[in-house]
C-alpha cells in the first residue's frame, strides 16, 4: 500500500510505501503521480521505504518503464529506508539519471525532506 505524506499544493510529492506493494496499489499511484506532473512539471519527491516488505514483479517492471518514460518529469528524488537489496538495486540506474537522486537511511527522514526541498 501507498500512503500520500503531504497534502501541500506544489510540486513536493511525499509517499510512503507500507508492506508488499502489488499492482494493484501502483495503479492508484500512478494517476496521482501523473496529475502531480501535469499540475505542477517536473516534481521533487521522497519515498519512504522503510516500512517496505515487499515488491512484485511487474510493480518493477511498471515502475522502469514510468521512470523512462518521464524521465523530465523530476527534479529530485529523495529514497529513505527499504532494504539494502534495493539501494544496491537501484544505484546503477540512479546514475543515469537526468535529476538528482539520493539515498537516506530511515532514521534520516528529516534531513531526506531538507535536501529534495532545496
Amino acid at each position: 500500500m501507498y500512503k500520500i505524506l503531504n497534502d501541500r499544493p506544489g510540486n513536493y510529492v511525499a509517499v510512503k510505501a507500507i508492506g508488499k506493494i502489488t499492482s494493484e496499489d501502483y495503479d492508484t499511484l500512478l494517476p496521482f503521480f501523473e496529475d502531480a506532473i501535469a499540475r505542477e512539471g517536473p516534481l521533487k519527491i521522497l519515498c519512504d521505504l522503510s516500512e517496505i516488505s515487499g515488491v512484485e514483479l511487474t510493480v518493477i517492471w511498471r515502475d522502469f518503464k514510468f521512470g523512462i518514460t518521464h524521465l523530465r518529469d523530476f527534479s529530485r528524488v529523495a529514497i529513505v529506508g527499504g532494504p539494502k537489496w534495493m539501494k544496491a538495486c537501484a544505484k546503477p540506474f540512479v546514475l543515469l539519471m537526468p535529476y538528482d537522486c539520493k539515498f537516506f537511511y530511515k532514521d534520516h527522514l528529516k534531513q531526506a525532506e531538507v535536501w529534495v526541498l532545496c
